[in-house]
């Protein structure tokens, strides 16, 4: 029934927002692979082959970075407050959050359908991109690499979700949850900056720079030893691309502190609900 309800309530939204997925993903691997006709010129070279194949990828994984972060961070805004946020601060809460079904139910609930809803958008997005890119460029092991960018999108999306859901819970108002929640997120953006720049404090920045690596980090990166271009035939021999296989481990603690805080902010809303009378 909880599950029937929000489905009736957010369906425009979670099929605009699957679509829309779908549609980025596509964009961006047409895009990263505009100019992927010339590379064929290269396959008597088969190291500067693959390293233009795997500047290509590259390019596509660009592409994909900012609709996967700023659709997680609408996603998680959107849903938190058009669901159970919005009945919740709406004059039907009394109805809504008694009997027969407990409020822990309903919260949680809602909690999941919701990451189920980011999980399908995620895995439209960066699929669609893989699909289409591996139909027109060798994969290389680059597939793989795109699919590094599905976890941070919904550890971010779990995050926002939470964030919003608490503002909302907390003030009883969908409006002041997204405007506080916006505030919260542009604090954490700016203030370890203003930290550091007026007072010299740099264990916040540092910190941010911790927790923001999860969104940035990168397995396989590619650069050129020297300009590629000289005319010199010496200097083409030694400007050869390179591809550089960074040691960095996955930043695993990272991405289970964004969830864990993500998970913590639904906890304390919870317990907002259960201790307020309606």
């Amino acid at each position: 029934m909880l599950a029937w309800k929000w489905w009736r309530d957010c369906r425009g939204r979670v099929i605009l927002y699957c679509v829309g997925a779908l549609v980025m993903g596509v964009f961006a691997a047409i895009d990263g692979t505009a100019f992927s006709a010339w590379i064929e010129r290269f396959k008597g070279d088969p190291q500067r082959y693959q390293f233009y194949v795997f500047l290509t990828w590259n390019r596509v994984g660009y592409g994909l970075e900012s609709p996967a972060t700023w659709g997680a961070i609408w996603m998680g805004l959107a849903l938190a407050i058009t669901s159970f946020g919005r009945d919740y601060a709406s004059p039907a809460a009394s109805f809504m959050v008694t009997r027969p079904r407990r409020r822990i139910a309903m919260l949680w609930t809602d909690w999941a359908l919701t990451q189920a809803t980011v999980v399908i958008a995620a895995a439209l997005l960066v699929g669609s991109a893989v699909l289409i890119t591996s139909r027109l460029l060798p994969d290389l092991g680059r597939a793989s690499e795109l699919w590094v960018m599905f976890p941070p999108a919904i550890a971010l999306a779990v995050t926002v979700y939470g964030l919003a859901l608490f503002w909302t819970a907390a003030t009883r108002s969908a409006v002041r949850g997204v405007e506080l929640s916006i505030a919260t997120m542009l604090v954490f953006t700016l203030a370890p900056g203003a930290l550091l720049e007026w007072w010299h404090i740099a264990w916040p920045d540092r910190l941010q720079n911790w927790m923001l690596q999860l969104f940035g980090w990168r397995s396989l990166h590619s650069y050129w030893i020297d300009n590629p271009f000289r005319t010199s035939i010496r200097a083409n021999y030694y400007a050869r691309p390179v591809i550089y296989h960074s040691l960095e481990p996955y930043p695993i603690a990272a991405l289970a502190i964004w969830i864990g805080l993500g998970l913590a902010l639904t906890y304390a809303t919870q317990k907002i609900m259960e201790r307020r009378e309606i």
